[in-house]
């Protein structure tokens, strides 16, 4: 129920905060997300630092008034502190962005405690978590996310193995992040769509849909698992 856009849209926000002009193309906002934001591994002690340590700035592509301030003199560059860390936060603290969604960790811990009884399954999901969307580009990602399910399993017993590989009590909790899993979702239907088997079972025709295809009748019916 919250993502990229959410985050992005929060840009906007520190962005008036520091009276500086606000770009109407959102690719603007997504790049200064991008090259200035990240998620911090110890969020409570870093906000609490000299705004100052945090400084990093963007170079917009041309410069830019805030026509809102009538002493606005054009601006080239932006500067964000605290707001680098804020923006991210909002993945594992939802109410940031005035949100009531589970952070990410817990949402995946609720997910993966429906098989405390099938100690097999759950040792399996631990051991392949993988990333996933541009969210999970942030630099520090995938370590905050180790250390937030790492939190919620247990406090003890903790063994680093290799990177981002962990052995909690009897479970090992490996987290995979692939160069390109921006682009997963696309690599996967890419993959699909060269598979015949799959695409003769589960293909929606032209026809089918023209007649009236029910999509929450139909997907089911199809699904590959």
């Amino acid at each position: 129920k919250y993502g990229g856009k959410h985050l992005t849209n929060s840009i906007k926000q520190f962005l008036r905060e520091k009276s500086y002009p606000v770009p109407q193309n959102p690719s603007i906002l997504s790049k200064i997300k991008e090259k200035l934001c990240y998620i911090s591994l110890n969020y409570e002690e870093e906000i609490k630092q000299d705004p100052s340590s945090l400084e990093k700035s963007f170079l917009l592509p041309s410069p830019m008034i805030n026509y809102n301030n009538d002493n606005s003199q054009p601006v080239s560059e932006i500067l964000l502190d605290t707001a680098r860390i804020r923006c991210t936060e909002a993945l594992f603290q939802p109410q940031l962005l005035n949100k009531t969604d589970p952070g990410i960790h817990h949402a995946l811990y609720t997910l993966i405690s429906q098989y405390d009884d099938d100690p097999d399954m759950k040792s399996t999901l631990l051991n392949n978590i993988i990333l996933h969307g541009g969210n999970t580009m942030f630099k520090n990602f995938p370590e905050r996310l180790f250390k937030e399910m790492s939190g919620l399993i247990s406090n003890n017993n903790i063994n680093n193995n290799n990177n981002n590989s962990y052995q909690i009590n009897d479970y090992n909790i490996n987290i995979i992040s692939p160069p390109d899993r921006t682009f997963s979702s696309f690599i996967a239907a890419s993959l699909l769509g060269k598979n015949e088997e799959f695409l003769g079972s589960n293909i929606i025709s032209k026809e089918e849909y023209d007649e009236g295809f029910n999509p929450a009748q139909g997907i089911h019916r199809r699904t590959i698992f």
